[in-house]
């Protein structure tokens, strides 16, 4: 489980210890001495331990480097606080209450529908008074635990692996699943089940699933009374079954109610199944896109036109950051989403321009042409020039987004002698000239800083854009850059000239940006049009020109 998902196997391991506490209670046995029960207790402990350090041994080929990998990760370090935080998040009655056809789960609240035979095997195993006591309560403690672990906050820090979750919630909640099945099971495939606790079981759960759904409008209702429906029909359509068997009834009229149970178990799981299916593809609504097509055919066409080591990134990357189109797509790009990035890299595209969006990735929807080249970056798709790239006129339009090659782009690998130059931190720009330097050996600079003023302060009661005039290269073949950093997000529009416009300051939004240029102005104003504040880091406003000749050499 390990080699297979060590997120989910550390999970399970950590499952793995309450479970050999449960399955000790479970054999306990009073009559035993207490030497054998000690006996005992250490020889299976010690068989668990021994399998717990094997397995991990087994898959250190893997689970080590991986570990390693996340100690420079944003999630490198253990959140111990909430380990002690003793608060229960949310409301526990929602475990009833989602326990219905489609329900997912979301922040404080846990959906576990796993077929309405097992719901009702969990209250009949409760109900039914064959059952020893002692028994019930093992298994009542070991149900309390699994759903504590949704809602009692050190339990979900260590089913958490020990880190704050902002999403995709409770996915370890198979194990709660799981549990709610074994208690079926010592149910239904115990000699001490009946038609009564079951056929009750049915009408509590439906009523009290009804009744707070009513109470609180948390599922769709049609949804609701299916799951309603189900459970008296599932409730009794096993009573039969019970029913039937004890009166020995013709052997075909038995066999008949037990196809017609597995029929309606398979049809509940089916349709469950149906509607999950249909609500998880509006998030994977883009691999069956027209969108996606486009791009797999743009990037086949890239790939089999150039089958060298290169890097892909484009100029969008759509209102829900499709940052991992990369792999869809099956090409290396500079841009990507992870939940356990490298903050090293992170750290890096950072200073060289591309800055960090929250704790998962860094926003790469722009091309930066000397970081770009630096890093392998030898295609750009785009929906607009970008001076110093060469359009490929042999590959078509995609999704708006043209082909074009980066003729300075470096090497996935370069070799460099070790010197003395230092990395200059002043600016994203001269950031990349220090790495050039770097790499060369002696001071250059590829980038040139350009004159600049604020002809307009921005105000936002008056709905005045703070302006900035720009004094452009005369001579040679440059690519300019501009960046307005801020302090905190101004929810701004930028405009350049009327030519380029992008959201700014805000979600999802570039700090250096780039300015579309053709020679034949001398200068050119840049807008900023925000919407709450201009709160604007002043002294870190910076224009540059990367010189396309200077570069080339």
């Amino acid at each position: 489980m390990i080699i297979a998902n060590w997120y989910s196997a550390g999970i399970n391991c950590i499952f793995s210890g309450f479970w050999f506490i449960f399955e000790y209670a479970r054999n306990y046995q009073k009559k035993d001495a207490a030497k054998d029960q000690l006996v005992n207790l250490l020889k299976n402990g010690l068989s668990y331990v021994f399998a717990m350090v094997l397995g991990i041994m087994l898959s250190a080929f893997l689970f080590i480097p991986t570990v390693k990998a996340l100690q420079g990760s944003s999630r490198g370090d253990l959140k111990w606080d909430n380990l002690f935080d003793n608060k229960i998040t949310g409301d526990i009655k929602t475990v009833l209450q989602n326990y219905v056809y489609g329900a997912t789960s979301a922040e404080n609240s846990v959906a576990l529908f796993c077929g309405c035979i097992v719901a009702i095997g969990v209250i009949a195993f409760f109900l039914n008074k064959k059952i020893k006591v002692s028994v019930k309560a093992k298994c009542g403690l070991l149900l309390l635990f699994a759903i504590l672990s949704m809602y009692w906050k050190p339990l979900i820090s260590a089913f958490s692996m020990f880190q704050d979750v902002n999403g995709y919630w409770y996915r370890y909640s198979y194990l709660a699943i799981f549990v709610l099945i074994y208690i079926a099971g010592e149910y239904f495939l115990g000699s001490e089940y009946g038609m009564v606790p079951t056929s009750v079981s049915a009408i509590l759960l439906s009523v009290m699933i009804v009744l707070l759904n009513h109470a609180k409008h948390a599922q769709p209702i049609r949804e609701v009374y299916a799951t309603a429906l189900m459970f008296l029909v599932t409730g009794f359509a096993f009573g039969l079954v019970i029913f039937i068997k004890s009166k020995n009834i013709n052997i075909r009229f038995y066999q008949s109610s037990i196809l017609l149970m597995a029929f309606l178990c398979i049809g509940d799981s089916v349709y469950n199944s149906v509607l999950l299916m249909d609500k998880y593809a509006e998030h994977d609504s883009y691999l069956r896109s027209k969108e996606a097509k486009e791009a797999s055919k743009q990037i086949s066409m890239i790939q089999s036109r150039d089958r060298g080591v290169y890097r892909i990134t484009q100029t969008y990357a759509g209102i829900n950051a499709n940052y991992d189109e990369a792999f869809a797509h099956n090409y290396w790009s500079l841009a990507g989403y992870t939940s356990s990035p490298n903050d090293m890299q992170r750290g890096f595209l950072d200073k060289a321009g591309y800055n960090i969006m929250g704790p998962n990735f860094c926003v790469v929807n722009t091309s930066m042409l000397g970081i770009d080249s630096f890093l392998g970056t030898k295609y750009v798709l785009s929906s607009y020039p970008i001076n110093g790239l060469k359009r490929v006129k042999d590959i078509g339009e995609y999704n708006g987004r043209k082909t074009y090659l980066n003729p300075y782009a470096l090497p996935m690998a370069v070799q460099y002698k070790d010197n003395n130059v230092a990395y200059n931190l002043a600016n994203h720009f001269e950031y990349q000239n220090s790495l050039y330097s770097k790499l060369i050996g002696k001071k250059v600079s590829v980038y040139q800083p350009l004159n600049f003023s604020l002809v307009q302060e921005g105000d936002i009661k008056q709905k005045k854009p703070m302006i900035y005039k720009v004094s452009l290269p005369k001579n040679g073949k440059y690519t300019v850059y501009g960046m307005i950093p801020w302090n905190t997000w101004v929810n701004a529009e930028l405009n350049v000239d009327d030519k380029y416009k992008i959201p700014y300051s805000s979600w999802l939004s570039p700090v250096v940006f780039h300015m579309s240029t053709d020679g034949s102005k001398e200068t050119a104003n840049v807008s900023l049009a925000a919407k709450t504040s201009y709160d604007i880091k002043r002294d870190g406003v910076a224009f540059y020109a990367l010189d396309l000749k200077e570069f080339a050499k």
